[in-house]
């Protein structure tokens, strides 16, 4: 039985963890994990051979095709609010692009993302946060409209994830007012500008406080668009390491939590736990309304709860899609856990605001994709522990729903 061999792992991570310094701690990985995980050689190869630094430099950011760089610059199918590759192009005549209205320039620098706001794409532009700790941004452009299909719905939206997320990048940067320009809806051509601060109640800043005119104005973007000074993300897929230094991350993660209201205030590190302050295991599950979520969610919690026994530990069941949670109270949720149990999807994610040397244990299915490897590395990256059980009642990632057996657990 599976968990009966997790005991150990839990127990030793709950003790390190409790005892680890305000620097991040990174554990030298084992050789094979007790969690079944497939292309395990590959998967530590690849770890490996991008170690994890404590700090970066925009040159180290670009030879390894974590970020690019480039000065006038300009970028194809700019205007396209869905999925498409841009390609960077060089040696146009910027005089002729500045005045030429099928053109767009922008001034100044700006960070390009071309992806889709879905809360599970995040480690795609999790180098937005080293970046900006390291050049100077003036604004950040979303290519893709942010409510494409489902996107404006559930826990990982703009307005119940995404915006505390930028409030704590932008934050940590030094450079708050910092306008990202988005567009909710495909069909409109132009980015409007949003301002995030996380010392506002809704973490937005109005436009009243926004002296520069220039930037409340909104951008066309057409198919070619054309920069002064271009930061991008490159190539992160499966969430490269390193993307993100240590130092950034620590930033970052003292930021999101002053976002938090919790009592005692939120660490980047634990302390040893107390009989009225136990050991905190958190089972974040998927609800019935998704794909891939557990029938046996009952049966699977009141195992944890015979393995983990009150008062020394503390089982927290958490379905944080029905009703959607905000984001204070999920970054609240996996930073008191010492550890998280979370099947496979957006939730995870919030492994980026789990406390230095805690673990994610996640539940993935009976296949493989390359799409697996995505939250190990982004949870190295940002000083977690991390395995992964694969359960034979998943076949598909797009699969309704399954059960785990009673062997399996």
């Amino acid at each position: 039985m599976i968990w009966n061999q997790l005991f150990v792992v839990i127990i030793a991570v709950i003790t390190v963890s409790s005892i680890v310094s305000t620097e991040l701690y990174i554990p030298n990985l084992p050789e094979r994990n007790v969690i079944p995980s497939y292309n395990w050689t590959f998967l530590t190869t690849q770890l490996h051979s991008y170690p994890l630094m404590e700090d970066t430099t925009l040159e180290e950011l670009t030879s390894r095709k974590a970020a690019r760089h480039a000065k006038q610059c300009c970028l194809t199918h700019a205007s396209n609010p869905r999925h498409i590759r841009n390609t960077l192009k060089t040696g146009y005549n910027i005089t002729e692009i500045k005045a030429d209205p099928a053109y767009t320039y922008l001034y100044n620098s700006t960070f390009w993302i071309n992806e889709y706001l879905h809360m599970g794409h995040v480690h795609y532009i999790i180098v937005l946060m080293q970046v900006m700790q390291l050049a100077k941004i003036d604004r950040v452009v979303m290519q893709r409209a942010i409510c494409f299909s489902t996107l404006c719905w559930g826990m990982g939206t703009m307005e119940s994830w995404y915006k505390g997320f930028f409030a704590a990048v932008f934050e940590a940067s030094g450079r708050p007012l910092i306008p990202l320009y988005v567009r909710w809806d495909g069909k409109d051509k132009y980015v409007r500008p949003l301002y995030f601060s996380v010392n506002t109640s809704d973490n937005y800043v109005d436009h009243k406080f926004i002296t520069n005119e220039e930037e409340k104005k909104p951008i066309l973007l057409q198919h070619i668009t054309c920069f002064e000074e271009l930061y991008s993300h490159d190539n992160l897929r499966l969430g490269a390491v390193p993307a993100v230094s240590s130092k950034a991350i620590q930033r970052f993660k003292a930021i999101a939590y002053k976002m938090v209201n919790a009592t005692p205030p939120l660490t980047t590190y634990f302390s040893p736990p107390t009989n009225s302050s136990p050991y905190t295991i958190l089972f974040g599950y998927r609800g019935s309304k998704l794909t891939r979520s557990m029938d046996n969610v009952q049966e699977f919690i009141t195992l944890l709860q015979s393995r983990f026994p009150s008062p020394t530990y503390r089982i927290r069941p958490l379905n944080p899609s029905d009703p959607p949670l905000g984001y204070k109270a999920q970054i609240q949720a996996v930073a008191e856990a010492h550890v998280v149990i979370a099947n496979h999807g957006a939730f995870e994610m919030n492994m980026i605001y789990m406390r230095n040397s805690s673990l994610l244990l996640e539940i993935f299915g009976d296949y493989s994709v390359a799409e697996m490897h995505t939250f190990h590395r982004t949870a190295t990256m940002f000083g977690v522990l991390y395995g992964r059980y694969h359960a034979k009642g998943l076949a598909d990632h797009d699969q309704k729903n399954y059960s785990m057996t009673a062997l399996e657990m």
